[in-house]
């Protein structure tokens, strides 16, 4: 497989196991944009190497996590959680317009988006069959308010944007319900 003319390279992953993986974007006709993700296993001994495009969703960034077991994929709205070597699904996860995603741990990845920053916690279910992960979020601040005002009955600073809505008391954010 060969880069296509029209495809320029987005990210990089080469894991210690020599699996390097290519996320390409492309441009198609009409202008729109598209991304291809190709994989090459670059360990040693081979007799030939080649690329093979992985099965993915349209994505915008890779990242890779510290035991580099998995991946996240940046997409448009969220982010997608893989197996590296296996390249299996193990979730998706909804957040409006992601911008950035770092692993802070193996279990552990701040997702920042237009709107807010949250914490992402996966863990394995403890009766799974499948590969698929249990996730906990933690909102941790807006990157821009869409509304602000005050809680007539606390007098604690409310904040909404986009889907999220919390107060600020002495301990930090919490979540709250919608306006009324």
């Amino acid at each position: 497989q060969y880069l296509p003319r029209n495809g320029s390279i987005v990210d990089v992953l080469w894991s210690a196991s020599d699996q390097i993986t290519v996320l390409t974007k492309v441009l198609l006709a009409g202008g729109k944009g598209s991304s291809i993700v190709y994989r090459l296993d670059a360990a040693p001994g081979k007799s030939a190497y080649a690329f093979s495009i992985l099965e993915t969703p349209v994505v915008r960034a890779m990242v890779l996590s510290p035991n580099q077991t998995r991946v996240a994929l940046v997409r448009d709205e969220g982010i997608q959680i893989r197996s590296y070597d296996a390249w299996k699904v193990l979730k998706d996860v909804d957040h409006p317009a992601p911008l950035h995603a770092v692993f802070a741990d193996d279990d552990l990845l701040i997702l920042a988006g237009r709107w807010y920053t949250e914490r992402l916690a996966f863990a394995l279910p403890a009766s799974a069959k499948t590969p698929t992960l249990d996730v906990t979020r933690n909102f941790l601040f807006f990157s821009q308010a869409e509304q602000l005002g005050f809680d007539k009955e606390t007098g604690l600073v409310v904040a909404k944007s986009k889907d999220r809505i919390q107060a600020l008391d002495a301990k930090g954010w919490i979540s709250r319900a919608p306006f009324a």
